[in-house]
């Protein structure tokens, strides 16, 4: 099992669980919630179900902008203010995602031993720290597509706000921001207590600050490792309490600095990626070339860029100050440990998130024309939203041999006792499916609608993905098939989201938290979940209604 497969495993034990859009089509402002596995979305005509589904292939739209794979990411909207609420292209469009990854650690504890010695052990540290991702993103169209970001660091009580390129932080919790702070300030204490007393070795970080990032930042100090050395040998001298009066002194004055600095409207530093989106598509790269440590550079050269970013505001405060070098060494320490948790923050959020995005599988109507003609064979790492490349798909996932266990599904859709399916190589490189129904050979071109309908959404689960939005769900399914490609999308570990405008699927849902009702009201959508299960349930039961019934009769409305 390879890097990029670990990752997958972490990134698959990730859960979005809100989903907050402004600015989208007619989702003037809309929150979801995802309580369960599967979400089964219900509205009239025009009422926004596309709308929602469209969220997530605008996100992976982005991704191709990004990696330069097209040249605008409004481009099968036919631009921007198709896509912007009311048309109005003076607005942004805002999509907020919150990721449970809570279970990354039990992901990772099931992962080969050549595994966890890799960069991949730093997605437990982050889950350990923090139990949710939260993530912005800002889209504005003028003469040019623009990103901002903001992403929360929530054990920090901070968010970092990504713009061009450029980063800054916002306190948004300062008792929560203190108290981490502090807690960093107690470690760092304990540390260099005994590194100046002597106790301890200088670590392989301090040594570089020494040599290398002490020289460039102090000059102004004539700082050398030979004023270090004196300053080392007078502070060793001192009795105990005042060595320990002088460095808490000392940290808490770097701590007073650096939230003097942090809070400063004008601090901003270049995070050395456009975007958190291109930071992740980095890490990516370097993942899928199976590199060990493949967060480590990025990871470096946030933290780096961070570090000389604030010291070079710093530095002046310092020079003329007693015990300089000590100074800027327990500044240098202090700093090191805030500044390494959040490139480390920042660098794995945006590999999971972006991985997320990039293995989620979005189907909408299918394009049986084209899946049904002769396909040229060839390598399908993706399923195209319309499913025209679901033959090719379905080879590279499956190695060219169907599971048994989605046969058995099929043979119940399609309602026959024996059936195969099995690929073809044809003449001048061609790839055809071969349908073998209870001994009579039907061609491709001859399979009916639902069983293509049924193989694709088998096909988005065997890839494992982190979500499959379905549009148009019941579309050339009958009731028995909806039951049990709903039950595939349940027992898959992707967050399945499938709309509809037929009654049927509800009566299908194992509970009402699967129903989401999304309804236009004065041009714009607005979703609902059922409040009050057990009485609905009851009120249900006491009418002899079905939930399709009750939602169609209005006897269930919004709360």
């Amino acid at each position: 099992m390879s890097v990029m497969a670990g990752l997958c495993k972490l990134v698959g034990a990730c859960k979005l669980f809100e989903l907050d859009v402004s600015g989208f089509k007619s989702l003037k402002k809309v929150k979801v919630t995802f309580p369960d596995s599967l979400t089964i979305v219900v509205g009239s005509n025009g009422s926004g179900k596309t709308a929602l589904i469209e969220v997530f292939e605008l996100l992976k739209e982005l991704l191709r902008w990004k990696r330069k794979q097209i040249v605008n990411p409004f481009l099968k909207w036919w631009g921007y203010r198709n896509v912007v609420w009311a048309r109005q292209e003076n607005l942004p469009i805002t999509i907020r995602l919150k990721l449970n990854i809570q279970n990354i650690p039990d992901a990772f504890s099931k992962l080969k031993e050549e595994q966890k010695q890799s960069d991949l052990s730093l997605f437990r540290r982050l889950s350990e720290g923090s139990s949710i991702i939260d993530y912005e993103i800002e889209i504005m169209k003028n003469k040019i597509t623009s990103i901002n970001e903001r992403l929360s660091l929530n054990e920090f009580g901070m968010k970092v706000i990504i713009s061009n390129g450029r980063m800054k932080f916002i306190i948004r919790n300062r008792p929560m921001f203190e108290e981490t702070i502090r807690r960093m300030e107690r470690k760092v204490e304990r540390e260099l207590t005994d590194i100046l007393k002597g106790k301890k070795k200088l670590t392989e970080f301090t040594f570089f600050d020494i040599l290398y990032v002490l020289p460039g930042l102090t000059k102004q100090i004539r700082f050398d490792g030979i004023k270090l050395a004196s300053e080392l040998k007078k502070f060793q001298k001192m009795n105990q309490k005042t060595q320990f009066r002088y460095l808490s002194s000392f940290l808490k004055e770097s701590l007073q600095y650096m939230m003097h600095v942090i809070e400063g409207k004008v601090f901003a530093f270049e995070l050395g990626y456009e975007s958190l989106i291109d930071l992740g598509i980095e890490i990516l790269k370097e993942a899928k070339g199976e590199i060990s440590n493949f967060i480590e550079p990025a990871w470096e050269e946030i933290r780096e860029n961070l570090l000389y970013n604030i010291l070079s505001l710093l530095k002046k405060k310092i020079q003329k100050k007693d015990f300089p070098a000590i100074r800027m060494l327990c500044l240098l320490k202090f700093l090191r440990e805030f500044v390494t948790e959040v490139a480390l923050i920042i660098s794995c959020s945006a590999t999971l998130i972006v991985n997320y995005l990039e293995r989620s599988i979005i189907l909408k109507p299918l394009n049986y024309g084209k899946i049904k003609s002769l396909t040229i064979k060839s390598y399908a790492e993706e399923l195209d939203i319309d499913c025209s490349n679901l033959i090719n798909f379905l080879y590279t996932i499956t190695n060219g041999t169907i599971p048994e266990h989605v046969l058995e599904i099929i043979k119940e859709i399609w309602n026959v006792k024996d059936l195969e399916i099995s690929f073809e190589d044809l003449p001048y490189g061609y790839i055809s499916l071969r349908f073998n129904v209870e001994g009579i050979t039907v061609s491709q071109i001859s399979a009916p609608e639902g069983i293509w309908k049924a193989l694709a959404i088998e096909a988005a689960t065997l890839f494992e993905p982190t979500i499959i939005a379905i549009d148009e769900f019941e579309n050339s399914l009958h009731a028995r098939a909806q039951d049990l490609l709903l039950e595939e999308l349940r027992n898959s570990n992707a967050l399945s989201i499938i709309t509809t405008h037929s009654t049927i699927p509800l009566d299908f849902a194992k509970s009402p938290n699967e129903i989401l009702v999304i309804e236009l009201i004065n041009g714009e959508t607005k979703s609902w979940r059922l409040s009050e299960i057990d009485a609905i349930k009851k009120k249900l039961e006491e009418l002899g209604l079905t939930i399709s019934e009750g939602l169609l009769h209005r006897f269930v409305t919004r709360g």
